[in-house]
């Protein structure tokens, strides 16, 4: 313990004043300020991980410790509080980063991309092992459906083929393919299919896969074996009469598409005079459709994003999916963009503003969400002039319908039919009294309706050099609040 004497001595030393070098001060140029910047998020970041990695300093075994971290969410909350610390740096750098507002910005403007027709037959094959395994899966109905199911009936799909989709928990919904380790969508399998025979597209369908769904410790090890079968079915089916069949109405497809191509390319170049694509953002040099898959649902379509390659898988009947489709490949990278600029709050409302039906769709991820309404607002409303829908509009809708034709949509639609049992709606009555509530639940896009506002004005913008990817991520942030 330190004497009397000593204490007075350690007081006197610290109320000294300490003689400092003095400087003329000067004002931070804006260059210096964004380097400063950077340094601090480097920091911000780097102080993060060390506390990830000082966490465990009782020296827990590492199983226990990776439970507590999991129950507690630590990394979660460090990672939302590491990004909401760089969306303030960022923030601060777009209000002094010199030559980078909206006026001076000069971008150079995606090219209308070269337009190809080919066949992916590794995503056909897919689909007719899907329905091979899947043979009650409702797909629509076609005469190339009900042969295949013939087919199958005959040719039992190969025992390694059923014990794969097993393995990784193939079901009926689209959205509900499990594996023991994570979850795998159809959408994702397919980006793997159409690399199959292209090695070039292998590690770009893997990125997409980590990078926007859930991550899989096994992703390699299913690409391999979904390869293997692939190659196994083909030899099978490839010389049947069926196969011959798929190949004659690929023919027709392809040359109607061809004939089409003038209109095609013209939708295109539509879409990017609209939104005015940064090359530097989105650089598709070739874009390639796929002829109609005559067993995936005429309103279901995916767009696989390879970089400078688009592939489309459309049918030649739903031009407007085709638009939707090629949006994808405009909207997703901005939104990857916007995805750094959004705080962990911002996503979690936009997740609540989005209606219950798209979220059925694609679940509560804000990411998916927020392409596919940015994308559905634009090509369902607003490229066609219509307006939005509101309750009263909604009501004139169920009145304008008969009874027979209410119970004809419920009894096809099992979705409609599920909101209404929901809700008690079992006539046309039943409708009309409970529309309001109906409308609250199901119908009401409180994102729609912002994202319609953001292009009403963007479309109206006084500078038409500005492009979409400027506006929007100058624009949306300030929206969500």
């Amino acid at each position: 313990m330190a004497s009397p004497e000593e204490k007075d001595k350690i007081e006197n030393q610290e109320t000294q004043k300490v003689p400092v070098e003095t400087q003329e001060e000067r004002e931070i140029s804006p260059e210096e300020f964004l380097q400063d910047a950077d340094i601090k998020k480097q920091e911000f970041e780097a102080q993060t991980e060390r506390e990830i990695k000082n966490l465990n300093s009782v020296n827990l075994d590492e199983q226990k410790f990776n439970e507590i971290k999991k129950e507690d969410q630590i990394e979660k909350k460090l990672d939302e509080t590491n990004q909401e610390a760089g969306v303030i740096i960022q923030n601060a750098k777009n209000e002094v980063e010199p030559n980078q507002n909206l006026e001076k910005k000069i971008i150079e403007t995606l090219k209308v991309p070269e337009i190809l027709v080919e066949e992916q037959r590794s995503a056909q094959l897919l689909s007719v092992m899907f329905l091979g395994y899947l043979k009650e899966r409702d797909i629509g109905d076609n005469t190339l459906i009900e042969e295949t199911k013939k087919y199958f009936l005959d040719n039992p799909l190969n025992e390694k083929i059923i014990n794969f989709f097993k393995e990784i928990g193939v079901k009926p919904e689209e959205t509900e393919m499990e594996t023991e380790k994570g979850e795998i969508d159809i959408e994702s399998m397919y980006n793997l299919a159409v690399a199959y025979n292209n090695p070039e597209r292998i590690k770009k369908a893997m990125q997409m896969i980590i990078e926007h769904k859930k991550p899989l410790e096994n992703l390699e090890e299913i690409r391999k074996k979904l390869f293997e079968n692939i190659e196994l079915f083909d030899k099978e089916f490839s010389l049947s009469p069926l196969s011959k069949k798929f190949n004659e109405e690929i023919e027709k497809d392809k040359k109607q598409r061809l004939d089409n191509m003038d209109e095609t390319r013209e939708r295109i170049k539509k879409i990017i005079d609209f939104f005015k694509p940064d090359s530097k953002t989105t650089n598709v040099k070739k874009l390639i459709l796929m002829p109609t898959d005559q067993l995936s649902d005429k309103n279901s379509g995916r767009a696989f994003d390879f970089g400078n390659e688009i592939i489309l898988k459309t049918n030649i009947e739903n031009v407007d999916n085709l638009d939707h489709e090629f949006s994808h490949g405009i909207i997703n990278p901005i939104v990857d963009k916007l995805d750094q600029k959004l705080t962990a709050s911002q996503k979690e409302k936009i997740t609540n503003l989005t209606n219950s039906k798209l979220k059925k769709e694609y679940g509560e991820d804000y990411y998916s969400l927020l392409c596919e309404e940015l994308i559905r607002t634009y090509n369902d409303i607003f490229k066609k002039d219509r307006k939005l829908e509101n309750l009263e509009d909604f009501n004139k809708k169920i009145e304008k319908i008969t009874e027979q034709e209410l119970q004809q949509f419920i009894s096809q639609n099992q979705e409609l039919k599920e909101r209404c049992e929901s809700l008690d709606i079992f006539t046309k009555n039943d409708f009309l009294n409970k529309s309001s509530e109906y409308f609250e639940r199901f119908e009401k896009n409180q994102l729609r309706d912002l994202i319609f506002k953001l292009y009403e004005e963007y479309s109206t913008r006084k500078n038409l050099e500005t492009n979409f990817e400027q506006f929007i991520l100058d624009k949306l942030p300030s929206q969500i609040i």
